[in-house]
């Protein structure tokens, strides 16, 4: 072979080479661009539901302890505070909607924590509190309830799904009272889950666990949607 053909076969193993390394830098700079894509990927998808669900499982930076006309269970308190429903939790502020409806176990006062998109929505994400009433309704209703007694039922969210929820376990104190109640008879020829009417009201409502974390809401609801969840007739039977 001639010093040409040495020089030629020089050129192509130089080129192959110089490919070689090429393909090899390009490489080792791609593969770490990728991992750090899916690290900030990852933490930016990571922590929501951690955070969403913190204020249930965390002290926040409110009110920790209910003030003491609250714990007054006075009446004319209550009357006097004539903003909409509003408390605390574990020092996170709370500003619930009131939907008063009809199911098996009877009337409800039900707190819930995001505001329905309709009436007869029934998924919710958040807390919720839930008062039995203890006799029909009508809009000269007062009711109370002590420490004693443990028929509030108080749920916190387990998860950021609708109506996934772990009882908060408290011992409530509250008054209730309505000045309007406007509801329709349930229409038996109709579907199980009917609106009938509105209602409107006051509720003064203090809980509290055995670790001494406090909750409580206090002040009024206007035009709350009145439901039945099924035929009042179908659950006295159940129940009588």
């Amino acid at each position: 072979m001639g010093l040409k053909g040495h020089v030629s076969t020089l050129g192509v193993l130089l080129s192959c080479a110089s490919t070689l390394l090429l393909v090899g830098f390009v490489s080792c700079e791609e593969e770490p661009v990728l991992r750090r894509r899916t690290t900030r990927s990852v933490a930016k998808t990571a922590p929501k539901v951690a955070t969403g669900l913190m204020k249930y499982n965390s002290p926040g930076n409110g009110l920790q302890v209910a003030p003491d006309w609250i714990k007054s269970l006075d009446p004319n308190m209550m009357r006097r505070s004539n903003q909409p429903l509003e408390g605390f939790r574990f020092g996170h502020a709370l500003h619930p909607t009131a939907i008063i409806e009809r199911g098996e176990m009877g009337w409800r006062l039900v707190l819930v924590e995001e505001a329905p998109a309709s009436p007869l929505q029934t998924q919710h994400v958040g807390q919720r509190v839930e008062v039995p009433f203890k006799g029909e309704p009508t809009s000269l209703y007062k009711q109370s309830g002590d420490f004693k007694e443990r028929d509030v039922e108080w749920s916190v969210p387990k998860s950021l799904t609708p109506n996934d929820l772990r009882p908060w376990k408290v011992e409530t104190e509250y008054l209730l009272e309505l000045n309007q109640w406007t509801v329709k008879p349930f229409d038996a020829k109709g579907e199980p889950f009917q609106e009938a009417g509105k209602a409107s009201g006051r509720l003064m409502l203090r809980a509290k666990d055995d670790q001494g974390v406090e909750g409580w809401v206090v002040g009024r609801f206007d035009e709350a949607v009145v439901r039945y969840i099924g035929d009042p007739a179908r659950w006295e039977r159940a129940h009588p």
